[in-house]
């Protein structure tokens, strides 16, 4: 979906990012989690999120640790996608971010 904002999102080096994967190689980073569908998912189970997700056919999901800090901002039209757990992502495209964190 997309939304009319303006913000900017600053994830620092050294802490982890929960990442999707589209099948056209578009990487969505979390930006917020949340334990409505799934009451026992805390922060600390990010990691290993996978295992209660379900993805599209083709999408991925992987915790990354920034080794530089990441920025993400967005001016006017945000794109943003949830996974089945109603965790909500960001793209990093059309140059939002300052680098792709999935490689």
């Amino acid at each position: 979906m997309q939304i009319h904002r303006a913000n900017a999102y600053t994830f620092l080096s050294g802490r982890p990012v929960f990442l999707l994967r589209s099948p056209d190689e578009i990487t969505w980073v979390m930006e917020t989690f949340t334990d409505h569908v799934d009451h026992s998912l805390t922060e600390s189970a990010l990691p290993r999120l996978v295992e209660h997700l379900t993805l599209p056919e083709g999408w991925t999901y992987k915790a990354r640790t920034l080794d530089r800090d990441l920025t993400i901002t967005t001016h006017g039209l945000a794109h943003v996608t949830s996974d089945n757990l109603a965790n909500m992502y960001q793209d990093c495209v059309d140059g939002v971010n300052n680098f792709d964190p999935w490689e």
